[in-house]
């Protein structure tokens, strides 16, 4: 369960996602409710009253990617867990059944689903390949009009990439730390160094060339 479930963080970490844990007294609470997304890391004996709040998020629309296929399979003692609401689970879930996937694995599964429920994410891509760099961590938030990006490059040379967000590239970053303005183009991201841009969105008309867009 542990490695999996820092397989999970890591993929999740590299996908730009602020990632949150919940607990099962929270989740039979209806806690689940502040999240789009619940991954369930191989975890294979859980509280009934866990099984039946997963259930319950996913008939309001709360998406699950279940990871091993023992996953929510035994009650805490080892009595098996009702099947009615299992195979509930189970069907309507994202799945990975193997358990020994790699984080990087885990993460390129985890793309179209993040894409599904929050299309309007800021994403890094490599400049020379167009994939998001690996080993680099990211978030982005609005604050005060502004949209906000913090970097770090975990890896061991720098990486080039650019910013998107719902099809837009960025055009400008202001490093609030150091004052630098990068008109456009790729970052270089050095390794180990902490980033906090300010970043200003161009517009894309749907060739990928900008111009003005349309809802």
């Amino acid at each position: 369960y542990s490695n999996v479930l820092l397989r999970s963080y890591e993929a999740l970490s590299y996908s730009g996602q602020k990632v949150g844990f919940v607990s099962e007294k929270q989740i039979a609470a209806g806690g689940l409710s502040a999240f789009k997304l619940l991954v369930v890391p191989y975890a294979t004996r859980v509280d009934p009253a866990t099984l039946s709040g997963i259930k319950a998020y996913m008939e309001q629309g709360g998406r699950v990617l279940l990871i091993g296929s023992h996953a929510l399979e035994l009650e805490p003692h080892g009595a098996a867990q009702s099947a009615e609401e299992r195979s509930y689970v189970f069907a309507h879930a994202d799945k990975i059944t193997a358990a020994n996937w790699t984080a990087a694995q885990i993460r390129s599964f985890l793309q179209p689903i993040l894409e599904d429920i929050a299309p309007e994410r800021m994403l890094l891509k490599e400049a020379a390949t167009g994939e998001l760099p690996y080993n680099v961590e990211w978030r982005s938030t609005e604050h005060e009009g502004r949209v906000l990006l913090n970097v770090v490059n975990y890896g061991a040379e720098p990486v080039l990439a650019a910013a998107e967000a719902d099809g837009n590239q960025a055009v400008r970053y202001t490093n609030l730390i150091t004052g630098q303005v990068h008109e456009g183009g790729a970052l270089e991201l050095e390794p180990l160094t902490p980033y906090l841009f300010a970043v200003e969105m161009g517009a894309d008309n749907g060739n990928g060339n900008g111009g003005e867009g349309s809802e």
